[in-house]
Order: structure tokens, then sequence, then C-alpha cells
């Protein structure tokens, strides 16, 4: 079973791929992630009706306290910890909710098949507009796309279209990153090319998984040193925090 994130770690690092997918190796949390869970479980819990959109800001510190068990890095005078919590936190006493949308899913799990492997994911959310058309949507704590990142980011709600095309008989209009730090909606207009590409990308990435018997280490800065689940593990991550002292 494949995920997109399991076929994106593998382009990221093979040596970490195969010590958390192959070793099963216990990854370690980052504070980026958990402030992403943090948030989407709020999110989850007003589309589902569970809370209401004014409850979400009281209940973020209770929150933040539960998700988080990694401290923020340190980014030269910048205090992250501060300057995320006060973003999310204006994120929730000032978002509307979307009442312009119709929620058709919320942390949706699919599976479905892509050659001859099986793939699932979970989408964040799925809206219908008042034209009938879809939306997939996904919550970033990540700001600031890059359009080469749109395009490498992307490839995760073209895939989980398929899903969507699947159960609704039509693919979706929009593919939206909505980054809640900064309060803005990145919005991919769906093209079937990219969409083939894609799956395209899917297979070709497990055909690569598969025929593969060497597993290099890809030493990156910010990703050993701060996002890598395995970075208290391998050297890279050990030599830049020797480095950062």
């Amino acid at each position: 079973m494949y995920s997109f994130s399991k076929l994106n770690a593998w382009h990221q690092c093979k040596w970490g791929w195969h010590h958390h997918y192959v070793d099963h190796a216990p990854q370690v949390q980052n504070f980026f992630a958990e402030c992403g869970t943090a948030i989407h479980h709020l999110i989850e819990q007003y589309l589902k009706g569970e809370i209401k959109l004014e409850d979400m800001a009281p209940l973020m510190d209770w929150e933040w306290d539960t998700y988080f068990t990694t401290k923020a890095p340190k980014l030269g005078k910048t205090d992250l910890n501060k300057s995320y919590h006060d973003k999310c936190l204006h994120f929730l006493e000032t978002w509307d909710g979307f009442p312009q949308y119709k929620v058709l899913g919320v942390e949706e799990h699919f599976v479905i098949p892509i050659g001859d492997f099986e793939f699932q994911g979970y989408i964040d959310a799925i809206f219908e507009d008042t034209d009938g058309e879809i939306i997939v949507c996904d919550w970033k704590s990540h700001n600031k796309f890059t359009p080469e990142e749109l395009v490498s980011y992307g490839r995760q709600p073209y895939l989980y279209a398929s899903y969507v095309k699947e159960k609704y008989g039509k693919w979706p209009k929009l593919l939206r990153f909505y980054a809640f730090r900064e309060m803005k909606a990145y919005d991919i207009p769906f093209d079937i090319d990219d969409a083939n590409a894609a799956v395209q990308w899917a297979i070709d990435t497990v055909n690569e998984i598969r025929n593969a018997w060497q597993y290099p280490k890809s030493p990156d800065t910010f990703y050993c040193l701060r996002l890598c689940g395995n970075r208290e593990e391998c050297e890279y991550g050990k030599y830049w925090r020797h480095k950062k002292r």
C-alpha cells in the first residue's frame, strides 16, 4: 500500500525512506508537522459540526499543548513558537468557515488502484460550490508557495482527484492548498494532463522503489536538521545539530 507521503519520501531521501518503511524505525516528530496537526484537528471538528466556528480560537491553546511534543527551532531572533501560535490564532479568530461551500467530506479516507498497486489517502476537505463544482482542499501550515512547489505539492491532490472522480462521477474543478498562517488560498485549476502526469509519477516512483538495491542518503541542511523523522540517528542530523550549537 502506498500513499503520497510514502512516495514523496522516496524522492527526499532513499535511506530515510528505507529506515522508516522497511526497517520500521520509530520516527521523531517535528514542530511544523505538529502545528499542522493541531490546526487540522480544530478545522476537522468544525467541518464535522462537532464544535462551532466561534469555539475554535478558545480551544487552540488546549490543542497546542496537546499536540506539541517538540520545541520550535531557533531562527535568528524570531520566536517561531510565538510567531506560529499568533498567526494560527489570528486565522481561527477571523476565518469565516467557508459558508459559501457545501461540505461533502472531511478527512475522508480512500483506497484506489493505481497501476498494479493500491494507493491510499486522507482528503482534508471536499467542498461543493454554488455551481455544483467540486473543490479538493488541503490545509497547510506552509505558506508562500512558489510555482515550483505548487507543481510538486500538487501531485498529491491530483492523485486524490482520481478518487473524487470515482465517487462523484466528475473531476474536481479546483485543487486548493489553504495556507492558514497567511490565510491565503493557492488554487490549481484542474487539468487532465497534469492529473495523468501525477499518476505516471506515482507509477514510476513505485517501479523505482521495487527495482532499488541501494539506498543513499540525501543530505539537506534544513530537512535533516528540522524535519527528518530519522534526524536523531542519521549522522547528517547529528552533524548539523552540532554545527548549530
